[in-house]
C-alpha cells in the first residue's frame, strides 16, 4: 500500500523466473505504482481493495508495456488515471474500472469486469462476465469489443428514469452470441426502453436475453449502432374448460384461452393474496409500489402480497371482538352468584315479645360489590390464507349489583383492558386500550326443588389501537408504517339457567346463552410509506350460543366461606367469525379479505374459579 506523494517501484526486478512476472498479494492507496516492463499479478490474498493513484510504466529499471494480472475472489477498483502500457487480463474476481485503463483487457472465464471508467479493446472470452457497478454509469472502451460466446453480459437501470448501465464502443462491438442477464439486481421500469450498448458498428446478436423476473420478459432490439432493451408482461394462458363447444356463428367464439398479458394476481396462492394482487394491479405503471411489485423476482409475489396485505388491521378486529367478551362474561357470572346465594340467618338476640331487631333479620349471602383482576394469553390459529396471531391482555373489571323489588338484581361494571397482539408473520403489531361499561340485570324463580335464572344485559366498548407493521416491497426495501384509529364494541346477551341444589353446599347448574355484538373500526390511513394503506372503517357482527353445565361449591373455614365454580361449556359462532376488513393502497381500488384470525364456529370450554 502507498499513501499520496509516495511510490511502489516494480521495475528493478524481472521475478523469480526472470520472466518479468511479479506477485504482490494486493496493491492498495493513492500512492504510484511503477512497473517497468513487468506483468504484475495482484489479489492473491482474496481481500478487496482499491488503488485510487495511479499504475504507470518507468520506475528507476526503466522499461514500458507494464501489465496487470488479476487473480482471487476480491474486489480490486481502480479509480485513478493508469497510464501503463501494456495488457490487462482478469483471471479471477471482479476488476472495476472507474478511473481508466488505457491497454487492451481480457476476462477470462469465471471472471467479471465492471465499473463506469474507460479501457481498451476489450474481449470477454466465454464464461466471463460484463457486470454494473455500484451505481448507474457507463464503461467507455476506447477501441472495440468482443463479447464470446457464452459470456454473460448484465445490465441494471434506474426506474424512475431511461438511465441505464451501459457499454459505448468507440469500435466495434462484436456480441457473437453472447447472453444477456437482467437483474435480480436490475430495477427496471417496465414503460421504458433502455439503451444498454451503443457502438460505432454493432454486429452480430445476443444469443439470448433471460431475467428472474415473476411477471416481465425481457427483449431486445438492435440498430447498427445500438442495442435497447425493453421489460414487458409476460404471457400466458388459461386453461381451457371443459365446456361445450360454442356456435362460431352465434358469436361466442370457440372456447379457446389464448394467451394474454399475465397479471399479479396470477402468481397469488391464496384467496387473501389474490384481493391484494387485483388492488395492486389498479395502481399507475409510475407508482412506486406497483414498480416494485412488477420487478419482484421468481418466487417472491406470494410473500410480498402477504407483507402488503395490511393483515394484522383485520385481526386488530378479532383482538376487539374477544376483548368485548369480558364485559359480558364477568358481570354475568356475579349475577349470576347474586342469584343463586341463599339467605344468612340474622344474630341471636335475648328478646321476648315485640318486632325484632334488623340485626335478627336473615339477609342475602351475595356479595354485590366485586372486583376483578384479569390477565390472559391467547392464541388464534391461521389458516393458509391468514397467518397466527398472539394476543396478551391484562386489566380490570369492577361492578356490583342490588335488588330491585322483590326478585330482581339489576348492576352496572366498568372494566379496561390493554392488549398488544401480534402477527409475527406479518411483522406486525397492535396495543389496544379498551374501556367498557356494562348495564345488567336478573331474576331467580323458584322451580320445582331448583331455581330458574335469567339473566341479560348490554354492554358499550370503547377502542383505541396503534398498529406498526413493516412492508416488504422485496429484496431489502422495507417500509415501516404505523397507524392510530378508534373502534367500538356493543352487544347484547341473555342467558338462562336451572340451578339444582345436590346439598345444602353444592349446586349443579346447565344454562343456555345468546350474544349478539358489534365490533366497528373508524377509518384510518397508515403513515410510513409509498405501501401505506387507508380503510373507510369496517363492521363486523357476530352471533354466539352458548349451552354448559357449571357447578359451585361451598365450604366453610372457620368463620370464612370460600366458594369453587367448576364449568364446561359449547360455543357456536356464526356471522363475520373471521372479520374482514377493507383496505387500499393510495390509488388503487378497494379490497376486502378475511384476513384476520378468526373465531372458531365451534368451541369447547371448561374453566375453574374461587372466591373468598
Amino acid at each position: 500500500m502507498t499513501d499520496a506523494g509516495g511510490w511502489v517501484d516494480f521495475s528493478g526486478t524481472s521475478g523469480p523466473a526472470f520472466d518479468h512476472r511479479i506477485t504482490a498479494g494486493a496493491i492498495a492507496g493513492a500512492g504510484r505504482f511503477q512497473l517497468g516492463q513487468n506483468a504484475l499479478t495482484v489479489g492473491g490474498n482474496n481481500t478487496s481493495t482499491t488503488v485510487s493513484g495511479t499504475i504507470e510504466d518507468g520506475g528507476a529499471g526503466g522499461g514500458t508495456g507494464g501489465g496487470l494480472i488479476k487473480i482471487g475472489t476480491g474486489t480490486l477498483t481502480l479509480s485513478g488515471t493508469n497510464t501503463y502500457t501494456g495488457a490487462t487480463q482478469v483471471s479471477a474476481g471482479t476488476l472495476a474500472v472507474n478511473g481508466s485503463v488505457p491497454g487492451a483487457v481480457t476476462v477470462n472465464n469465471g471472471a467479471t469486469l465492471s465499473g463506469a471508467g474507460s479501457v481498451g479493446s476489450t474481449l470477454i472470452a466465454s464464461g466471463g462476465t460484463r457486470a454494473p457497478g455500484n451505481s448507474i454509469g457507463t464503461l467507455t472502451v476506447n477501441g472495440d469489443l468482443m463479447l464470446a460466446s457464452g459470456s454473460t453480459y448484465r445490465v441494471e437501470a434506474d426506474p424512475a428514469s431511461s438511465a441505464s448501465n451501459r457499454v459505448a464502443v468507440s469500435g466495434t462491438a462484436t456480441l457473437g452470441g453472447a447472453v444477456v442477464h437482467v437483474g435480480p439486481d436490475g430495477n427496471f421500469a417496465s414503460t421504458r426502453r433502455y439503451s444498454i450498448l451503443t457502438a460505432g458498428m454493432v454486429q452480430g446478436r445476443f444469443a439470448s436475453v433471460s431475467s428472474n423476473y415473476a411477471f416481465l420478459d425481457p427483449t431486445l432490439t438492435y440498430g447498427p449502432n445500438e442495442v435497447t432493451l425493453a421489460l414487458a408482461r409476460k404471457d400466458v394462458t388459461d386453461p381451457v374448460s371443459p365446456v361445450s363447444p360454442v356456435d362460431p356463428g352465434a358469436g361466442g367464439g370457440t372456447g379457446g384461452g389464448g394467451p394474454r398479458p399475465m397479471r399479479f394476481a396470477d402468481a397469488a396462492v391464496t384467496g387473501n393474496q389474490r384481493a391484494v394482487a387485483n388492488a395492486l394491479e389498479t395502481l399507475s405503471d409510475s407508482n412506486p409500489v406497483h414498480e416494485a411489485v412488477v420487478t419482484l423476482p421468481e418466487g417472491a409475489p406470494p410473500a410480498v402480497f402477504d407483507s402488503l396485505s395490511g393483515e394484522a388491521h383485520a385481526s386488530v378486529a378479532t383482538g376487539l371482538m374477544t376483548l368485548a367478551g369480558g364485559a359480558r362474561a364477568l358481570p354475568l357470572a356475579h349475577l349470576n352468584d347474586s342469584l343463586s346465594a341463599g339467605m344468612l340467618p340474622g344474630a341471636h338476640v335475648a328478646q321476648l315479645g315485640g318486632p325484632l331487631p334488623a340485626a335478627a333479620l336473615p339477609v342475602s349471602a351475595s356479595q354485590p360489590l366485586w372486583v376483578e383482576v384479569i390477565g390472559n394469553w391467547q392464541t388464534f390459529d391461521g389458516s393458509a390464507a391468514a397467518a397466527r396471531v398472539r394476543q396478551q391482555t391484562g386489566g380490570f373489571y369492577l361492578g356490583g349489583d342490588g335488588a330491585m323489588g322483590k326478585d330482581w338484581r339489576i348492576g352496572g361494571a366498568f372494566g379496561y383492558a390493554n392488549s398488544t397482539l401480534r402477527v409475527s408473520k406479518r411483522s406486525s403489531r397492535a396495543i389496544t386500550d379498551s374501556f367498557s361499561a356494562t348495564l345488567y340485570s336478573g331474576r331467580a324463580f323458584a322451580l320445582g326443588g331448583g331455581k330458574l335464572k335469567w339473566l341479560f344485559g348490554t354492554a358499550y366498548s370503547w377502542h383505541e389501537a396503534n398498529t406498526d407493521r413493516q412492508a416488504n416491497l422485496g429484496g431489502s426495501t422495507v417500509q415501516s408504517l404505523t397507524a392510530s384509529y378508534h373502534a367500538s364494541t356493543a352487544q347484547v346477551f341473555t342467558e338462562a339457567g336451572y340451578a339444582v341444589p345436590l346439598s345444602p353446599a353444592t349446586q349443579l347448574e346447565p344454562y343456555a346463552g345468546v350474544a349478539w355484538s358489534d365490533t366497528r373500526t373508524r377509518s384510518f390511513a397508515e403513515t410510513g410509506g409509498s405501501a401505506a394503506l387507508h380503510s373507510p372503517g369496517d363492521s363486523n357482527t357476530l352471533t354466539t350460543t352458548t349451552l354448559g353445565l357449571r357447578t359451585s361449591v361451598r365450604v366453610q373455614f372457620g368463620g370464612s366461606e370460600a366458594a369453587f365454580y367448576v364449568g364446561a361449556g359449547w360455543r357456536h359462532a356464526f356471522g363475520d367469525v373471521r372479520p374482514a376488513t377493507t383496505l387500499a393502497f393510495d390509488g388503487s381500488q378497494p379490497y376486502t379479505g378475511q384476513f384476520g384470525g378468526g373465531n372458531q364456529d365451534h368451541t369447547g370450554t371448561v374453566g375453574v374459579r374461587w372466591r373468598f
